[in-house]
């Protein structure tokens, strides 16, 4: 782990310099420095690094997603990069989602509609950062690329706390990526947030991340890059104010889920302790009340024996014993 995430700023570092005068460099750059972290991060020797090449799971699908996306933000044409900018948006979803817990047809009519509703604000978040005009948000190192900072933060943060610790590590690799970005040129492209939207609906498909707090940060990177565009200020403070409170919202979410679970799993400890110690309690006593260690059984003697006890020894029967 450690490995992927030191390779992945060192190459966003390094492709970020020698791309910092080409167009779209930046973004380039990112996107080849999360393809570098994100394959390292799956891979424990180098004869696994076929699944680049032969992805097996949704996570193995991620470099390649990154690849897909270089190419799209490297066509000139603005039609021809909309175009492929949506079509890559609906692919991406499909192709993650294939075989995902969330689809099998018994769902009620309410859940399917509430995941249906999920998949196209995903479809949304990841077509706003193809289809941008502007390729990259934030000149310095501002009040803008904080609130970067933060949805990248409070991303892989949420996604960790949701138990998916292998898709929290996979938005510490981007997120390093798009750090090493900004330092070597003082900007972060709009498609940084593909793969991070990737992981979002990754971790709500696949992983115990709920789809309210999972939508609540699509909103937010949704919010994130759309006020970038925005050329009033006033306006764009606004929807950056409000995408921090919908990030404070799906983090105050997610802690009231983990306590809740927490108070739980001590309810049920506590009440499967109290019937064991009855069980026990109850079984003691039964053998308590048929069993009495201090107690040694006790024989009758018989009338024959004490008669043989008050015969004489010489063997022969005294007919007057008994009278006195």
């Amino acid at each position: 782990m450690a490995v992927s995430f030191c390779a992945a700023f060192c190459c966003a570092l390094f492709a970020g310099r020698c791309l910092r005068n080409v167009r779209a460099g930046s973004a380039v750059a990112v996107l080849l420095a999360a393809t570098v972290g994100l394959t390292l991060l799956r891979t424990a020797q180098f004869s696994e690094l076929q699944q680049l090449l032969q992805p097996k799971t949704a996570l193995d699908w991620l470099p390649m997603v990154c690849l897909l996306n270089v190419t799209c933000v490297l066509i000139a044409h603005a039609k021809f990069r909309v175009a492929c900018g949506v079509i890559l948006a609906v692919l991406i979803p499909v192709r993650l989602l294939w075989g995902s817990v969330y689809l099998q047809p018994d769902q009620s009519d309410v859940s399917v509609v509430f995941v249906v509703l999920s998949i196209v604000v995903w479809f949304t978040a990841l077509a706003v950062p193809l289809i941008m005009r502007d390729g990259c948000s934030g000149h310095r190192i501002s009040w803008n690329t904080t609130v970067w900072g933060l949805s990248i933060a409070g991303t892989a943060t949420l996604i960790a706390l949701s138990g998916s610790l292998t898709y929290g590590a996979a938005a510490g690799v981007c997120g390093l990526a798009a750090l090493g970005v900004l330092l070597a040129t003082a900007q972060i492209p709009n498609v940084a947030a593909v793969p991070f939207v990737c992981l979002i609906g990754l971790a709500a498909s696949f992983s115990d991340l709920s789809l309210l707090v999972a939508g609540l940060m699509l909103l937010v990177w949704i919010a994130v890059q759309v006020a970038d565009q925005v050329s009033t200020r006033r306006i764009a403070a606004a929807i950056r104010v409000g995408s921090f409170c919908g990030l404070l919202l799906a983090g105050s979410l997610t802690l009231i889920s983990i306590a809740a679970d927490n108070q739980d799993a001590d309810m049920s400890a506590y009440h499967g302790g109290m019937l064991s110690h009855q069980n026990w309690s109850n079984s003691e006593f039964d053998k308590l009340a048929t069993e009495r260690p201090g107690d040694t059984p006790v024989e009758k003697s018989s009338p024959v024996s004490s008669v043989e006890s008050a015969e004489p020894q010489d063997g022969t029967a005294d007919p007057f014993g008994g009278l006195e």
